[in-house]
């Protein structure tokens, strides 16, 4: 069981999203806005955090700000849950340091799954010294190709082989024919995790950030139209 703190100024939203959440066993608190949620962070703490962008006085842009800003919750998990869709939205939203990007309507499974990974960011610990290059006022944008094998696709993201390490929370593109054969634009893309195998290649963790409910029905109708023809030939 995780402590989240959920914060939308639409009630309808807190309702529905507090039931699935306690349903899956969390404790939840909810906030109608950022100032609120900033304070129930102060006096109770949360394991994550999942918020609504436009809301009044202060955004979830502003909110999210606040709360890197403090040490004691620079690592928190968080997630956006908004029904802003460009692009341009979900890279500034991981550019602030956010962990996902959850879009409305809420579909309940997709929610909960979003929120498991979530969660398991929790687990992660790095006590390596770092530099942050935006604070430092470095130059440190880039590009970088690395051959990937791709093993695995589903609605959550890609799995696939390298022979280099990835940056986990890195915005990376996957440049593939696959989404060409699904019949879809690629959606944004983040490192969950990267994990060197017994071979010494690094199976890398991809999940979709962002991607709207038309892609996702692609994606899922593609898996199950070749499922299908791999469990034929099986057969």
């Amino acid at each position: 069981m995780a402590k989240i703190i959920l914060v939308d100024d639409d009630q309808e939203i807190l309702t529905l999203g507090r039931a699935l959440l306690a349903q899956a066993g969390h404790d939840v608190l909810t906030a109608g806005g950022a100032l609120e949620a900033v304070q129930l962070l102060r006096d109770h703490g949360c394991d994550a955090m999942i918020t609504d962008v436009n809301m009044p006085a202060h955004t979830g842009y502003d909110l999210v700000k606040t709360v890197r800003a403090d040490k004691r919750w620079a690592k928190l998990p968080i997630a956006m849950l908004t029904g802003r869709r460009e692009r341009r939205d979900i890279e500034r939203a991981l550019e602030l340091g956010v962990d996902d990007y959850i879009l409305k309507p809420i579909d309940p499974m997709l929610f909960l799954k979003k929120v498991e990974t979530l969660l398991a960011k929790r687990s992660e610990d790095s006590s390596a010294a770092e530099l942050d290059f935006a604070r430092a006022n470095f130059a440190h944008r880039g590009h970088l190709t690395l051959p990937i094998e791709m093993r695995s696709v589903s609605e959550l993201g890609l799995v696939a082989t390298s022979p280099h390490k990835l940056t986990e929370g890195a915005l990376v593109r996957v440049d593939t024919d696959l989404f060409a054969q699904i019949g879809c634009e690629p959606p944004p893309m983040k490192v969950l995790s990267s994990v060197q195998l017994a071979s010494g290649a690094y199976e890398t963790r991809v999940m979709f950030v962002g991607a709207e409910e038309a892609v996702l029905q692609k994606i899922r109708a593609w898996i199950y139209s070749h499922a299908t023809k791999a469990s034929r030939k099986s057969a």
